[in-house]
């Protein structure tokens, strides 16, 4: 086997390996991003958080995580793009609704519109990198 063969084929199996894991270190360094912008944002203009500010933040943050997982997932992954697309989503709406297996009495209502909006954002993911793979 020539070298170059041997150098591309180990890069498209790191790709495959590391597919998951980049869509889930994706999704959590999306966090502490919000985090900060948000920090800023009450550092700079000095008031209290309201219900509008509240569901701003978790709404960006949420859609943010849940498009940030399939999109990173989608872009490493080598070939098979759009079915990586429907399984990260697949996968990533499992994770929400197992997350909503939790009592609902004990969750506020911030922690479940944020599970709605991830899953949304999920969705939305998925259908335009199936739409993008269509097209080319």
């Amino acid at each position: 086997m020539k070298p170059e063969k041997r150098t591309q084929s180990f890069h498209v199996i790191l790709r495959w390996i590391s597919f998951l894991p980049a869509a889930f270190l994706s999704a959590y360094a999306v966090l502490p991003v919000f985090a900060f912008l948000h920090w800023h944002h009450q550092f700079i203009w000095g008031h209290d958080e309201g219900i509008a500010d509240k569901i701003y933040v978790i709404a960006f943050q949420s859609f943010s995580v849940g498009y940030a997982f399939v999109f990173t997932g989608h872009l490493v992954a080598p070939s098979h793009k759009a079915k990586v697309a429907i399984a990260l989503g697949s996968l990533g709406l499992i994770l929400c609704g197992l997350s909503l297996v939790k009592p609902l009495n004990n969750w506020g209502w911030e922690n479940f519109l944020s599970v709605l909006i991830t899953a949304a954002a999920i969705a939305i993911s998925v259908l335009i990198r199936l739409k993008e793979s269509r097209k080319g």
